[in-house]
This record gives structure tokens, C-alpha cells and sequence, in this order.
């Protein structure tokens, strides 16, 4: 069976990106990405010329040295940047750093955008589309759209519509930035001009897509404000979401769509929901958010992608859920709902819950996660919400034995109760997983180290002793996090390639029957490394995708159906899988 913490993650990622396709509020064909594609962005200028040397800075850099960041060519220090700024190598910063703290060239910022590794960079105030603010043979460029950070490099020679990159030096001339390369691809990208959202069209700029307050880029069209002739429409087609003219296709809202953005009809757009999967979809625009669908949401698309500049493009989804922002006050949910934050940037509300009353903890198809400020509480998970015991009052519970007095349980003390000393204050206090819950004793600053257990587990500790709740308000604080309509784990009824799983089991309080994100590996094969890894309708069961089955009818066309029902707390019976 998967741990409980790799079974919640999946759990979670299921919620957030199970999402239904909603219409939009308007007649307009809107845009959204559409996967790494190397599609011009109409810059009215020669494109067929040599791919521009990525290290050719048009003199001698006096800056930092270009780098490859597929190849090791800085050690010890490191190559951060993306295709946008260029690579140069730059002095790693710890792994106790966080992003904006000082190190010796500057700050520490994202190594690459969105990344979670970080490296020094020397960010500084300047003006890409005037290029001022940089000395002589340098360029403004743009270190990341979200939040926006520039810097000034050494100039590179490419003119707008030239090939570039996608890796080394930044290799476009000062103005414009090498947009659409992609480094894992290998596919180069072209020069493009850096334009003003708010002014006139610069020469050559059919469009001016924007990405942040004053900074645009040219396209060949804007997704939000689509000027395609008739039997096309805008598709983004890079990462700061400038848009190309594509085909208008079949597709309508929920049908699959290519990898190159093409296959939707007029008003639609094609976009990756789900990994590897790409979904015909309307889009909205986040600052007046509106949709067709009542039961959909305006979705910014930099909550789906991370490298994408906030606030300028959403999409029309249902995510079971209201989206909120935890770092607004108020967050946008109702009262004695929580926002929970589920990934970097988006929120969902749920209703407060106590995790450990079990099935109900939450109505409907919800499952009642545990929260502190606003965060997946992760404490539970590892050290349990209770302790295993016999309960007692005194030593004549105990028959021959010592009734061990505790502070913080439901009872007040435990017969025979044994294990190593431990510091309750301490972040880790316990290092035996097996008895990895620091109780208090009563009256002392030390505590034991308890076999954990989970209250709602209805076959902790055997029969008896039983499972013994914390009392602190921490093990009692959660949100319930679903969606509606159930979907069944054993018939498989999502739409698309999706697999409906369960959310429950560990420090979960409940359980959820939820449709969620697939990959391609097929019954048998491994899933350690990624739970979510296993082919639509394939169960991730003890590091192994597993057909579900019904233990009932052992169903199986190959092996037996075997019942892992109690793994998620759920009735003996109702699920199964082949093995």
C-alpha cells in the first residue's frame, strides 16, 4: 500500500486538478497554453536565418560567464536563468535560504521560474522595452514574470524574428527577449520585442500580450482580445502567453485537444489541465472574472502554471471547490469556511472539520483534511493524532501493573505504559516510527514516545487496547476538501483519461471518492516515485498500479481481488484490486 503521506499528496493533487470545463461569459475566442510548441509569434521579420549563437553577446561579456544548464559548466557555482534573461553562472545560495533573502551578489531568487531550488542573482531596476537602467553592452531583461524581477546582462546580437537559444547567454539585442525555447525540448525560440500594453503598437508588433503593470510582448495576437481572421483564432503559444492564429477545430468544452494547440473551436482554447493532457477549454479574463457554467470558476492560468505571468489569462473550470486567496483578507470564502492553501498560489474553501470524528467529520463527498493557518498540517501524518493503551485512572485499572499518567490525552493514563523519553516541545521529538508520539507526562517537561495511532481509524491498535486522542486543538483542526458527484473506484466512471480514487485513510478524517490526474504506466508496473504515475483507471497499491475490482464478485482477469478497503477506513468489501 502507499504510505499515508504519498496517498494524501495524491489525494490533494486529484482535488485541484480534476477540473470540469466550463463556458465562458462572452463570444470571444480566448486563449491559454497549449504545451511547448515552437510557434512564431508573428514578428513581421525574416526568420530564416542561422539559429543565433546563444553566447554571442556582441563583445566580450563583462559580466557573468553564458552557461548550458544541461551541461556541467560551473561548478562550483551553479546555472540558473531561463531562455527569457539567459543562462550564466551564478553562486548557488543554501538550502536554508528562501527566496528574497541577501546573498553575495544580490538575492536569492528562483534558479529557474518556478523552481523551488534557488541561486544569487543580481536583481536590479530597469526598463526592458526602453532598455534603460543597464550600462553600456548590457541589456534589461526579465528574470521572472511572477512576480516581475529584471536584471541587466551582456547584450546579445539577435534582432526581433531571428531563432535563439534556448540555451547560454541572452542572445537577443537590447528590447526584446528570446520567447517560446524550451530547454528540455531542445527547440530554440525567436527573438521578440518587449512592447507597452498601454501605448501605441511598436513597429512590426501586430499585438501587445501583457505581463505585468506597464510590460508587454509582441505576438501575432492577444488571447483576451482576438484579432485572428475567420476559421482561426488565438491560441497561446509560449510561456508569457502571446498568442498565435490556429485553426479553428472540432473540439468543444472537455474534449481532447493537441499537444500544438490545435483542435478546439472559435471561443475555445487548448490547454494542459492534466499532465500530458490537453483540454479544449474557454477562457476569462481574471481581472473580471466570468463564465457561462454557474458551477465554474475563472481559473488565473499561473495558479496552473506557475511560469506564467499572474493576472493577465484565466480559464473557465470546475474545480469542486471555491478558489480563494489566502493572502487576502478576507480570502473570498464563507463564514466557517477555511482557505485552504493546496498549491503554490491557490486556495480552495472547506468547511472546519475535526479530522479525527472520522466519517463524520464532513457531509457529502468530502474528506476532512487536517489545516494549521491556512497549510495542510502535515504533524498529523507523521506522528499519529493519538496514542495506543490501555486507559486508566489509577494503578487498580491496571491489576498488577502502573497506570502511567499523561497531560494531553483523552484519558488520563495509560497501563504499563513504556518507551524512549522524549522533549514534547521539539519539532521531532520521537525517532522510532514506530513509536513516534510524544505525550507529556503528567505534571513533567519530558514525555514518552508512544506507539501512534489515528482516532478515526476504526482498526487502530487492535481490540483492545485502543487509540486514545491528543487533545490539543492542533490534532482537531481540518477542512473539508471534496468533490460532487462521487465517482466509483471500482467501475472507473470519470470522463477523459482520469482515475477515480480515494482520499482518506492516515490523519484524514472521512474519506473522498474523487476523479484526478493520470500518467501512462500500466497495471504492474512501478509507481513508487509518483502515485498519480499509473494509466486512467489504474490504482497505485503498494508502489504497484493495480486494476481496482470488486472484492465481492473477484472480478479479476488476472489473479485475485484482493480487499484494501481498510488501508482508506472503509467498510470491508467495498474495494478491491487485482493482485
Amino acid at each position: 500500500m502507499t504510505s499515508p503521506a504519498r496517498r494524501w499528496l495524491l489525494g490533494i493533487a486529484c482535488l485541484v486538478l480534476a477540473c470540469r470545463v466550463g463556458g465562458s461569459a462572452g463570444d470571444d475566442a480566448d486563449g491559454s497554453t497549449g504545451g511547448d510548441e515552437d510557434t512564431s509569434t508573428g514578428i513581421g521579420t525574416d526568420s530564416g536565418t542561422a539559429t543565433v549563437d546563444p553566447d554571442d553577446t556582441g563583445g566580450t561579456p563583462s559580466g557573468p560567464v553564458p552557461c548550458d544548464p544541461r551541461a556541467d559548466e560551473c561548478a562550483p557555482q551553479v546555472c540558473p536563468g531561463s531562455p527569457l534573461a539567459g543562462f550564466f553562472c551564478r553562486p548557488p545560495c543554501s538550502s536554508m535560504a528562501m527566496e528574497g533573502t541577501p546573498c553575495s551578489e544580490g538575492t536569492c531568487l528562483s534558479a529557474t521560474p518556478g523552481a523551488d531550488a534557488l541561486a544569487c542573482f543580481s536583481p536590479r531596476d530597469c526598463d526592458p522595452i526602453a532598455d534603460e537602467g543597464c550600462p553600456d553592452g548590457e541589456s534589461c531583461v526579465v528574470l521572472d514574470a511572477n512576480p516581475l524581477a529584471t536584471a541587466c546582462v551582456p547584450s546579445g546580437a539577435g534582432l526581433p524574428g531571428d531563432p535563439c537559444g534556448p540555451a547560454g547567454g541572452h542572445a537577443c539585442a537590447s528590447g526584446s527577449a528570446c520567447v517560446g525555447a524550451s530547454v528540455d525540448d531542445d527547440a530554440p525560440g525567436t527573438c521578440t520585442s518587449w512592447c507597452d500594453p498601454n501605448a501605441a503598437l511598436p513597429s512590426g508588433c501586430e499585438a501587445c500580450v501583457a505581463i505585468a503593470d506597464g510590460l508587454g510582448i509582441c505576438a501575432a495576437c492577444d488571447p483576451l482580445d482576438d484579432a485572428c481572421p475567420d476559421g482561426a483564432h488565438c491560441q497561446p503559444a509560449d510561456e508569457l502567453l502571446g498568442g498565435a492564429c490556429v485553426p479553428d477545430g472540432p473540439g468543444i468544452p472537455g474534449s481532447q485537444c493537441a499537444a500544438d494547440g490545435t483542435g478546439c473551436m472559435a471561443g475555445l482554447v487548448c490547454i494542459e489541465l492534466l499532465p500530458d493532457t490537453f483540454t479544449c477549454v474557454a477562457s476569462c479574463d481574471p481581472a473580471v472574472p466570468a463564465c457561462a457554467d454557474p458551477d465554474a470558476q475563472c481559473l488565473d492560468v499561473a495558479m496552473i502554471d506557475d511560469t506564467a505571468p499572474p493576472g493577465q489569462l484565466g480559464v473557465c473550470v470546475a474545480i469542486g471547490a471555491t478558489v480563494c486567496d489566502a493572502t487576502m483578507a478576507p480570502a473570498g470564502c464563507a463564514d466557517g469556511e477555511v482557505c485552504l492553501v493546496i498549491a503554490p498560489e491557490l486556495g480552495v474553501c472547506g468547511a472546519d472539520c475535526d479530522p479525527t470524528l472520522g466519517e463524520t467529520a464532513c457531509r457529502g463527498n468530502a474528506a476532512c483534511l487536517p489545516e494549521a493557518d491556512g497549510m495542510i498540517d502535515t504533524a498529523p501524518f507523521l506522528a499519529g493524532n493519538g496514542a495506543c493503551g490501555t486507559a486508566c485512572t489509577s494503578d487498580l485499572d491496571c491489576g498488577a501493573g502502573t497506570c502511567v499518567l499523561f497531560d494531553g490525552l483523552d484519558v488520563p493514563g495509560l497501563c504499563d505504559a513504556t518507551g524512549p523519553t522524549c522533549d514534547p516541545t521539539m519539532p521531532v521529538p520521537c525517532v522510532d516510527p514506530a513509536a513516534s508520539s510524544c505525550v507529556a507526562l503528567a505534571g513533567e517537561t519530558t514525555g514518552l514516545c508512544l506507539p501512534q495511532c489515528f482516532v478515526q481509524d476504526p482498526n487502530a491498535c487492535g481490540d483492545p487496547p485502543a487509540c486514545h486522542g491528543k487533545t490539543d486543538p492542533q490534532w482537531h483542526s481540518g477542512a473539508c476538501i471534496g468533490q460532487e458527484p462521487a465517482c466509483d473506484p471500482i467501475v472507473q466512471d470519470c470522463i477523459g483519461p482520469q482515475t477515480c480514487t480515494v482520499v482518506g485513510g492516515a490523519a484524514i478524517g472521512g474519506h473522498a471518492f474523487v476523479c484526478g490526474g493520470a500518467g501512462e504506466v500500466a497495471a504492474g508496473g512501478d509507481c513508487a516515485g509518483d502515485a498519480a504515475a499509473c494509466a486512467p483507471g489504474v490504482l497505485c497499491v503498494a508502489d504497484t498500479c493495480r486494476v481496482p475490482c470488486d472484492p465481492a464478485a473477484d472480478d479479476c482477469a488476472a489473479g485475485s481481488c484482493v480487499d484494501v478497503g481498510a488501508a482508506f477506513y472503509l467498510p470491508a468489501g467495498t474495494l478491491g484490486v487485482c493482485m
